[in-house]
């Protein structure tokens, strides 16, 4: 009976049903494709449309048109009583460009608020997976969307940090992404073909951060120091200790606050990531890491190859960006 039913959700449930040892109920209401404002309740979108957020909405598209998936879809189950929901989407945002990536935090609050007073469940929890670093060098329209992707995922981490109600679980190295041999031609999906990391790390998400159940979760910056042309990140849940994979990539140093290079080393101290510059005569101004792809052209192929620090296990450190320049 679950044959036809989303593997990502199911999966989910599965591992809450295996921790919590309670019977646990699946709606699946997902819509390929569709912009977070299809699944604004119409009241939600009419008052962010006056605060002047942007928004990607197309009357012409059924996924872009505001509210169509929300009246058509989650309205009519409104009287059922819905525990949480776990929201995997954002691509679609993303691929709008700059702006409505920016804001896609407030539309996300707005609409997890609006679910809640829909479904008169003020403690409804949002379990967002993020969205997967499915942006190299290039995407089908042949331009590097590192930067929107990225604004995305920042929103995400925000959403989760300022809504109580409200988690992310880490999926920046997942997602199948590849480009043969000439870098001509894009294969592969946002979606990773093996769903059961993405569901296993959304379920510890919620396990963690709503029920109190300990779980493997990735590591967390605890602070960022810098000195001279080093940076030390020292991290949380680093388990029994860090690794480093695929040469460290991954990282972009800022120099004087106009362009960036890959150019570095990057090792371990403890619980400490310690990234240094190889360039000379320049002054380190920021960091970031997991924003862009990298220029190594080889990596480009294998979006898990641009993620290249792991807690003990096994989990990611997710994107940060603490610089400057635009590019």
């Amino acid at each position: 009976s679950a044959g036809s039913f989303s593997a990502v959700g199911y999966l989910y449930g599965k591992r809450l049903r295996e921790v919590l040892k309670v019977p646990v109920g699946l709606i699946a209401t997902a819509v390929g494709g569709s912009g977070i404002v299809y699944w604004l309740p119409g009241e939600t979108y009419e008052e962010l449309a006056e605060q002047d957020v942007d928004m990607i909405a197309s009357s012409g598209v059924n996924a872009l048109t505001p509210s169509f998936g929300f009246n058509s879809i989650i309205n009519p189950i409104r009287f059922l009583k819905v525990r949480g929901v776990v929201w995997y989407q954002g691509e679609s945002d993303a691929m709008q460009g700059d702006l409505a990536a920016i804001d896609y935090e407030k539309t996300l609050r707005a609409m997890a608020d609006g679910w809640r007073k829909t479904f008169d469940t003020p403690t409804m929890i949002f379990t967002v997976i993020e969205l997967p670093r499915w942006d190299g060098k290039l995407n089908l329209a042949g331009k590097d969307n590192g930067g929107v992707y990225k604004n995305v995922r920042t929103a995400q981490q925000n959403y989760a940090k300022n809504d109580p109600l409200g988690c992310m679980s880490v999926s920046i190295d997942l997602g199948e992404y590849k480009i043969d041999g000439k870098g001509e031609s894009l294969l592969g999906s946002i979606h990773p073909l093996d769903k059961s990391e993405i569901s296993l790390r959304a379920a510890n998400c919620t396990l963690h951060n709503f029920f109190g159940v300990e779980q493997r979760l990735g590591p967390t910056i605890e602070k960022i120091e810098r000195k001279g042309d080093t940076y030390r990140i020292t991290l949380k849940n680093y388990g029994e200790g860090m690794e480093i994979r695929n040469d460290g990539i991954g990282f972009e140093l800022e120099l004087d606050e106009i362009d960036f290079t890959e150019d570095y080393e990057v090792n371990l101290e403890g619980k400490n990531v310690v990234v240094v510059s190889w360039e000379k005569g320049l002054n380190v101004t920021g960091i970031r890491y997991g924003v862009h792809p990298t220029t190594n052209v080889e990596n480009q192929t294998d979006v898990s190859k641009q993620v290249s620090i792991y807690n003990s296990d096994g989990k990611p450190m997710d994107q940060f960006d603490l610089s400057t320049a635009e590019d």
